[in-house]
């Protein structure tokens, strides 16, 4: 079965439209075509019927001259190609926003100690309240010990339910990212994913990320998605790389999918700050036992 992911890109006199089309073979691999055609100015296929091999990335790039163009990684698999690893920290280092997946879905994402990324999320989520803080997401529990406060007692819980879908809520430190804490000066929400693209970034990057998902209950509800779950004819697009690219109206340059269609589902919240007693803050459903 064939699945398609498009990419657009706009100049003032054209309009250019990608088709990516993923065909598995026969051999456990996949075979993807990449179908571009404009209108009023030229565009050319860097890339055009790309190899990927089972459990690597697919990097596909379409150019067109003065048009804003996004990018879509394609993971097949859980092994993860160094090579497109290293584009992606390319662009973060270079202060760019990305999106790539989660347990909890799609989360736009970029570097938690530059200055512009809290600007930049918050003109990307325009409905997220601008006293709400952002999680980080870290490679593993001895880089949380590095931008929060860890106990022996945190530590522990933080093994037994990280990686996964869960936001650990922790006393701030002198290396917090002053911008992630939103009105809660003195706490900070952690998470570790378990999802093999958002794993092997985090571990690329090794700095802490600084994340939010790209839309939100709440925030779906206000424009109408989710009036009557009954019609099909709504586009999910949060679920989708190429629903997520369209939805960004190509603000976003960078985008790696990953199993699709993605979920969306809020994460468990655990307030660890205390005195050592766990806090449910919020039920996401996932399966936890204190």
């Amino acid at each position: 079965m064939c699945r398609v992911l498009q990419k657009h890109a706009h100049t003032k006199s054209s309009q250019v439209r990608c088709q990516l089309i993923h065909r598995p073979t026969s051999d456990g691999g996949a075979r993807f075509d990449n179908l571009c055609f404009a209108t009023g100015e030229k565009g050319r296929i860097i890339d055009q019927n790309i190899k990927a091999e089972a459990g690597s990335f697919a990097l596909f790039k379409m150019h067109s001259f003065g048009a804003s163009v996004s990018e879509i990684l394609v993971c097949v698999g859980k092994s993860i190609n160094q090579r497109h690893v290293d584009r992606v920290i390319d662009s973060l280092r270079k202060g760019e926003i990305i999106v790539l997946p989660t347990e909890t879905g799609y989360c736009y994402a970029g570097i938690a100690e530059h200055k512009a990324t809290h600007t930049t999320l918050l003109k990307l989520r325009e409905a997220h309240p601008r006293h709400k803080p952002f999680s980080l997401l870290c490679k593993d529990a001895n880089k949380i010990g590095q931008i929060a406060q860890l106990s022996t007692a945190a530590y522990r819980v933080i093994n037994r339910v990280l990686p996964g879908p869960f936001t650990i809520i922790l006393p701030v430190n002198k290396n917090t990212p002053k911008t992630s804490t939103g009105e809660f000066r003195s706490t900070v929400g952690v998470r570790i994913s378990g999802n093999p693209v958002a794993q092997a970034v985090c571990q690329a990057i090794e700095t802490p990320l600084m994340v939010t998902s790209v839309t939100d209950a709440e925030e779906l509800l206000a424009e109408g998605y989710l009036d009557d779950t009954s019609d099909e004819r709504l586009e999910r697009w949060w679920t989708t790389a190429e629903g997520v690219l369209k939805h960004s109206q190509n603000n976003i340059k960078l985008l790696i999918a990953g199993d699709e269609p993605l979920p969306m589902r809020v994460s468990t919240i655990l307030d660890l700050s205390g005195d050592g007693a766990i806090v449910v803050l919020r039920d996401g459903g996932w399966e936890f036992t204190p």
